[in-house]
This record gives C-alpha cells, structure tokens and sequence, in this order.
C-alpha cells in the first residue's frame, strides 16, 4: 500500500508524458512546415531553371571540357621612389 501512495504522490512520470506529447507536437509540426516550403523551394527553382534554359545537349551527355586558362601576365616591378 505504501508504494501506491509513493507512485499517487510523484508527478515526475506525468510531466515526463506531457513533455514527451509536446516534443512529439513539435516534430510533427516541424516536418509539416518543411514538406510545405520545400515544396514551393523546389517549384521556385523550377521555375528558375526553365527561363534559363539548358545548358546541356541532353540529360546524361557528358559535359564539354572547360575552355583552358589563360596564364596569369607578369606584373611590372615598382620602380622605386625618386631621390630629392
């Protein structure tokens, strides 16, 4: 009997629930809020991607080879200050 009145008096296991709902709340909510925006993300870039038009001659073509660079053009040497 005196465990039951232990367990009566411990509120520690009832706000452990309620914290656990709230968290679970939250999550649920969370998913909701990027299912939705990622969604409007990806249209947005959708968009985006067809007023740029393709880059590529076909989806899986290999790309074109990168132009090559140019070498850098040596810099002058500072001329040293005149004397007076």
């Amino acid at each position: 009997m005196g465990l039951m009145m232990t367990f009566a008096r411990n509120d520690r296991a009832a706000s452990s629930v309620e914290y656990g709902i709230i968290a679970g709340l939250i999550a649920i909510s969370a998913v909701n809020a990027i299912n939705s925006v990622g969604g409007s993300v990806s249209t947005t870039l959708e968009n985006a991607s067809n007023k740029m038009g393709s880059t590529s001659a076909k989806p899986g073509a290999p790309a074109k080879p990168a132009a090559p660079a140019k070498p850098a053009k040596p810099k002058k040497p500072a001329k040293p200050p005149k004397k007076k």
